[in-house]
């Protein structure tokens, strides 16, 4: 319950009750001064009736005789007004009576009355005359206090009465405060109707049942577009930051977090975005879409590259937030780059043949040529269309494999009859470099269902390789053999090796470790591309172990 309901509620039962009080006490103090004043007059008007009989009876000359008490005060007062007797004063001095009201009632109707204050004395008297036989008037003043010379006198009780006043007034507003309070502090917000309350607050109970329905029902409908959202953003590969006008996030999938390569998660939640991320590229995009703009960029977060979009949230012409959207472009950028150096290398690859063919043959074709030199042209010209046309197979071959358009189906074949042919058709090559073929393992059964083709390229570029690149005199070791229900193929060399920083790039189209020596044993620097990309194809698995200057082991397992 609320402070300032307690307190008003407090205040007003507080301020009746002293109100209360205090209007109990004047009244009650009112009613005794006027009892007071009229048993004052009663008394007065016995005395002066005791002392008329007495001068009547003794003689007005035994007034002076008299006893008259402190408060009481005799006058006697002839026919014209004239003071003869008093007993507080001297009567010489005082003025003539005649006009004084309770002197004109006594002449008149035998006896009159009045209250005023004293000229003489300055005090408040009550008067009573009576008319004597004679025809003097005798009159009785009796002296009292005004209303409030009483209440001066007792104002220390007063004060005394007052405070206890004010402190029973406290103790009982604090114990009905407390009374009326309670049962509306023991109302369960979350089930009112089943509380027990005052009739007047019984409308209001309902409609705070009634609300407690709708925001209920609001709840569980935030929860269900809750559990949505987050199921949507978190099947994102897409990162998502939604960040506030003032550029604290608001909300985020494990995506952002990832790409923006954090892991503490507390930096993201209310964090500001400069925490996110220490890159200036991406504080002045929240700040240019906090400014309204759409905003892209490119970033290079670790060893990704991503592609950021600042979407700035409008209401009207104000702008309430920005959502920050962050894509993993790394793979994209990467086959751009290498599409740029693929064309770049299929145009220096393809010109140089075509550059020795167009030559040799204008040199033929001009007649300048010698007759003995003819056959040699030939020969190169012969030998530069043929390694065109293989980098031209090559490339094809690889453009199938990427899209997947082989169209040979797979068949059933054993890998080590497919083996055999490879060897014999790189026997003469071996040959020439007097490289042995050494074969450590063949298990008799090999069969495999595959695409023959495409297995037949990858081996074959794998054991021409071990041949092309390895020493005069060197040895490669084949092997193939079944474990555990998974074909492998292994070929060793004791070739130049691959130096450990180009491990990682052998299998990208046209690298080469060293480009002087493959264009002396004319590779095309696609051989390892196509053992690539045919593992990609048919499922398989290649390992590569290198070592610069010891040789190479390439392993396919097929699954």
């Amino acid at each position: 319950m609320s402070g300032k309901l307690r307190t008003k509620i407090f205040q007003s039962v507080f301020c009746l009750l002293v109100f209360y009080i205090v209007i109990s006490v004047g009244v009650t103090i009112g009613i005794f001064y006027k009892n007071m004043e009229e048993r004052a007059g009663e008394n007065n008007k016995t005395i002066a009736l005791y002392m008329k009989q007495y001068l009547e009876l003794y003689g007005e000359k035994q007034i002076e005789d008299l006893v008259v008490p402190n408060d009481e005060r005799i006058t006697l007062i002839d026919r014209q007004g004239v003071v003869l007797y008093d007993s507080k004063t001297s009567h010489e001095t005082m003025e003539n009576h005649m006009e004084r009201p309770e002197i004109q009632q006594a002449m008149e109707f035998g006896s009159g009355s009045a209250k005023r204050m004293s000229d003489t004395l300055e005090e408040k008297y009550y008067y009573h005359a009576l008319l004597l036989e004679n025809g003097c008037i005798l009159r009785v003043a009796t002296a009292y206090d005004s209303i409030f010379a009483t209440l001066a006198k007792i104002v220390p009780f007063l004060l005394l009465i007052a405070l206890g006043i004010v402190l029973v007034s406290w103790l009982v507003s604090y114990y009905h405060t407390q009374r009326i309070i309670a049962p509306i502090n023991k109302i369960d917000i979350h089930r009112p109707e089943e509380c027990e309350v005052y009739d007047e607050l019984t409308p209001f109970v309902e409609r705070i049942h009634k609300q407690n329905k709708v925001i209920s029902e609001q709840m569980e409908s935030l929860k269900a577009k809750q559990i949505e959202f987050t199921a949507i953003t978190e099947n994102m590969q897409e990162g998502l930051i939604i960040l506030g006008k003032n550029g604290r996030v608001l909300s985020y999938n494990n995506s952002a977090m990832r790409l923006l390569d954090i892991h503490d998660a507390s930096l993201l939640i209310y964090g500001n975005v400069i925490r996110l991320n220490r890159n200036t590229e991406l504080t002045k995009m929240v700040q240019q879409a906090l400014e309204g703009k759409r905003v892209e960029n490119k970033m290079t977060i670790k060893s990704k590259i991503c592609h950021l979009i600042a979407n700035p949230v409008m209401d009207e012409d104000q702008c309430t937030g920005v959502v920050v959207l962050i894509m993993d472009v790394t793979e994209h950028e990467m086959s751009e780059t290498m599409r740029r150096e693929f064309s770049a290398n299929v145009s220096h690859e393809l010109k140089t043949p075509l550059t020795a063919i167009s030559g040799y043959a204008e040199i033929i074709k001009s007649g300048i040529a010698r007759p003995e030199d003819i056959q040699k042209f030939a020969d190169i010209i012969y030998t530069e269309s043929a390694r065109m046309i293989k980098l031209v197979g090559d490339i094809i071959r690889i453009s199938k494999l990427d899209e997947g358009k082989i169209e040979i189906e797979k068949t059933q074949f054993d890998l080590g009859m497919l083996l055999d042919e490879i060897i014999q058709r790189v026997s003469f090559a071996a040959n020439t470099k007097d490289v042995e073929m050494i074969f450590e393992e063949r298990t008799l059964d090999c069969q495999i269902f595959s695409v023959r083709q495409v297995v037949d390229d990858m081996l074959y570029n794998v054991v021409e390789n071990a041949v092309k690149y390895n020493n005069e005199g060197g040895k490669v070791w084949i092997s193939w053999y079944n474990e555990g229900g998974k074909l492998s193929v292994s070929v060793k060399d004791t070739g130049i090796g691959i130096p450990e920083k180009d491990i990682d790039r052998v299998f990208e189209r046209f690298y080469r470790v060293d480009k002087s020596h493959s264009r002396e044993i004319g590779g095309t620097g696609l051989g390892l591309s196509i053992v690539k990309h045919g593992a990609a194809f048919t499922g398989a698995q290649v390992e590569l172990i290198s070592v610069e200057g010891e040789g190479t082991c390439i392993r396919i397992i097929f699954h």
